[in-house]
């Protein structure tokens, strides 16, 4: 599925260590989503004078829920993205733009994982299986 820009709102943002959690309503971002995959966030606000989108990785996201779709990330306060970012509030509009990225795919198997395929592997070769289902690597005869 393509990107999609959505004004969301902020659900929460609230501290997490040395970090920040936000919480953003985003129907149609957190539906798509694949782990890998991250947001642009427009900062500064309609009036603000930072023209680039600040990009965060996506902690989680919940598809459906009481508010829709949600999307969560975390960040550092560094700058001056990141300090109006921390200010905005519950209800406070964002403009997000996601998924972005290429999502990460686990490595499909033939046998389901990859040591039942190594098991495969070496019952179809010359090697010596059992020292595979032992944990031990295979030996060529």
């Amino acid at each position: 599925m393509p990107p999609v820009q959505v004004r969301g709102q902020v659900l929460s943002n609230r501290p997490m260590g040395a970090y920040q959690l936000i919480s953003v309503v985003a129907p149609g971002i957190a539906e798509n989503f694949r782990p890998g995959q991250f947001v642009a966030v427009a900062v500064g606000g309609e009036d603000g004078s930072m023209l680039l989108r600040r990009c965060f990785s996506i902690y989680s996201a919940k598809p459906r829920g009481v508010y829709g779709g949600t999307v969560d990330f975390v960040y550092a306060v560094h700058g001056k993205g990141t300090q109006w970012l921390s200010r905005q509030r519950q209800h406070d509009p964002i403009d997000v733009v996601g998924p972005l990225g290429r999502p990460l795919y686990q490595r499909t198997t033939l046998y389901g994982t990859p040591a039942a395929d190594r098991v495969a592997a070496a019952e179809a070769s010359d090697g010596v299986c059992t020292s595979v289902r032992q944990g031990l690597p295979i030996l060529a005869r």
